[in-house]
């Protein structure tokens, strides 16, 4: 039996020989949708346990799931505004139902303050903990 592989209808596909040139390019600032989906699968780890319900109010940046797994890492909400919802929807990878945070936005973004510790002056335990809390994993 082949796999079979799935397809999200609408989004947008960038050809490559598009991208010549886009580098001299201003950035633009783009609003946020009404409302984000966002998968609390991110990478080939555990799916994160949400630390948010309905009706929480979040921030941007705001750490909205995480995992007990060595291979876990949190989930961060990119936008401010309120949990509506805790669904199963299908994975844009994989097509496989998956937990999603629904979070209507704000019209303004408040973030998260940001740490102001020197990274210089952090003993490499601490740094190693950062880079995990940050959510950043890698490509394999």
């Amino acid at each position: 039996m082949a796999a079979e592989r799935y397809r999200e209808r609408g989004g947008f596909f960038v050809d490559a020989r598009m991208k010549h040139g886009l580098e001299e390019l201003p950035f633009q600032e783009v609003s946020a949708p009404p409302e984000v989906v966002l998968f609390l699968r991110q990478h080939i780890g555990p799916v994160g346990k949400p630390l948010v319900r309905e009706g929480h109010r979040v921030r941007a940046g705001q750490k909205v799931a995480d995992s007990d797994d060595p291979l876990g890492v949190p989930v961060h909400s990119p936008v401010s505004g309120t949990v509506v919802g805790l669904r199963e929807l299908p994975h844009p990878m994989s097509g496989r139902p998956e937990p999603a945070l629904l979070i209507r936005t704000e019209d303004e973004s408040t973030p998260t303050p940001p740490d102001e510790q020197d990274p210089d002056k952090l003993p490499p335990e601490e740094i190693l903990t950062r880079v995990r809390e940050a959510g950043v994993v890698g490509m394999g």
